[in-house]
């Protein structure tokens, strides 16, 4: 028998504004982190890790929500804080993937 969400959790409007908005405030703070992070330790490094973490807390985000709403709230602030730095690291790796990736298009 299958249960709808309004079954599991009965969030008012506020609250469920404030799960949404939470990995934006995550996501504010942590892009120069990001860079400084990048440039101290590396780019393969820091996106591995921030990979890593990012999917472990996604993982971890059903079991936070049943926990109730604010460890819901603290899972997506951190998610928000790590995943820009995906970004930031990301960069400087790109011009490597040209090198390993064989152009699909020909030049004349």
């Amino acid at each position: 028998m299958a249960c709808s969400q309004t079954d599991n959790f009965s969030w008012d409007p506020v609250t469920q504004g404030r799960i949404i908005g939470a990995y934006s405030y995550g996501n504010v703070f942590s892009q120069v982190m990001g860079g400084f992070l990048e440039a101290k330790f590396g780019g393969k490094k820091v996106l591995g890790l921030s990979i890593l973490l990012s999917s472990v807390l996604t993982l971890l985000t059903p079991a936070a929500a049943f926990a109730g709403e604010w460890w819901l709230f603290v899972v997506r602030v951190v998610v928000g804080f790590v995943q820009p730095v995906e970004r930031c690291s990301s960069s400087p790796l790109l011009p490597y993937r040209a090198t390993l990736v064989p152009s699909a298009v020909k030049k004349p």
